[in-house]
């Protein structure tokens, strides 16, 4: 029979010169940087993918969204908002928007300074920015900034974007 030893293994053999907690660090920070680039890539690519929804597509996606708050019952609201609309129209001609994009202007009394540009082609005017504006002109500039997001179709990417960070970080999280 042979003989075996059992050596003494020295003390240590398997621990790393450095601290396990700044080996930690650097991998936590290794995958955070990772996962932020994913998560940025996923955002880009998905904002440029959207931009080529076509308007029909997106009009047709907001059908099946409940837009009721861009509805307004009052007598007193019909008369502003037919008269934003008819602003619309003329600077939509002007701006030369492209055929196939419509744009819907809604107005709200509420005292928010603010006017957005929705999906679908809908515009929301509230009555605190008509309030602080000077003139009909400073209305139209308002307008045809909120036409140019639509123009360029920045709802639409915002929603895509939006919607690929959320996908990405929820499936991250389970």
């Amino acid at each position: 029979m042979a003989d075996h030893e059992n050596p003494q293994i020295p003390e240590g053999i398997n621990v790393s010169p450095e601290n396990p907690l700044k080996e930690f660090a650097v991998l936590a920070g290794g995958i955070s940087v990772a996962i932020i680039a994913v998560v940025v890539l996923l955002s880009l690519l998905a904002g440029y993918l959207a931009g080529y929804v076509p308007f029909a597509q997106e009009k047709a996606l907001l059908s099946h969204i409940n837009v009721g708050w861009l509805k307004t019952d009052y007598k007193t609201n019909n008369a502003k908002e037919q008269y934003l609309q008819a602003l619309a129209d003329r600077l939509s001609t002007a701006m030369e928007m492209p055929a196939d994009i419509q744009v819907s202007v809604h107005y709200d009394d509420d005292p928010t300074i603010n006017a957005m540009a929705t999906l679908g082609g809908h515009i929301v005017v509230y009555q605190g920015l008509i309030d602080t504006l000077p003139n009909e002109n400073a209305l139209a500039m308002v307008v045809a900034h909120e036409m140019a997001h639509i123009r360029h179709r920045h709802p639409i990417v915002a929603m895509g974007r939006g919607f690929a960070v959320m996908l990405a970080l929820s499936s991250l999280a389970g």
